[in-house]
């Protein structure tokens, strides 16, 4: 198993299998996994083993279809998901601060009440962004200060969405800038 005095672990290009009885405590502040291999399960028994978590990427690991962060990971601050082709779900019971997606459409359920207020999504496939901020968006962003949004959809929009009526925007009013891009691609 992993040294327990290790702050920092970075996998690239590996495997990774938890041992069924692995017990104890990792004091690892930082967590990267590029082009792991590693289950759905490995993975959340990996975290739930990491009470000391700042920040997390995972990039590229093809086998994860559904992440589920404990919620016992209160330090956890920053989280990078992307590039996970087979992933089908987010489910976060953590307060984190910072959220970075990169990926198709996925669900994302957020701890009640949500502690981020920084959320950046790219999603890697045809989906409506201003479609996503009014029907999809977690309400439970009532702390959410900035959102960045890219999609590979035109879209027009008109100031009627950004109403006080919506639910989006009733819920989080404290936000103080949305970014919507544009992302052009050559598929037409």
């Amino acid at each position: 198993m992993i040294n327990s005095n290790l702050c920092y672990l970075r996998l690239w290009f590996a495997s990774l299998k938890v041992p069924a009885d692995s017990r104890g405590s990792l004091n690892l502040t930082k967590l990267s996994l590029r082009e792991v291999d590693i289950t759905d399960e490995d993975l959340h028994q990996f975290l739930s083993e990491c009470n000391h978590l700042r920040e997390v990427d995972i990039t590229d690991c093809r086998m994860l279809t559904n992440l589920r962060v404990p919620g016992h990971l209160n330090q956890l601050k920053s989280l990078l998901v992307a590039i996970c082709p087979l992933l089908r779900e987010i489910k976060l019971s953590c307060g984190l601060t910072a959220l970075d997606y990169r990926g198709p459409f996925i669900p994302l359920q957020l701890a009640i009440p949500s502690q981020t207020t920084i959320v950046s999504i790219s999603l890697l496939t045809f989906h409506s962004a201003l479609g996503y901020i009014f029907s999809d968006l977690p309400s439970t962003l009532t702390n959410l200060e900035t959102l960045t949004l890219k999609s590979k959809q035109v879209e027009v929009c008109t100031l009627q969405f950004l109403s006080s009526s919506s639910s989006f925007f009733r819920t989080t009013h404290r936000c103080g800038l949305i970014c919507i891009s544009y992302v052009h691609s050559d598929y037409f």
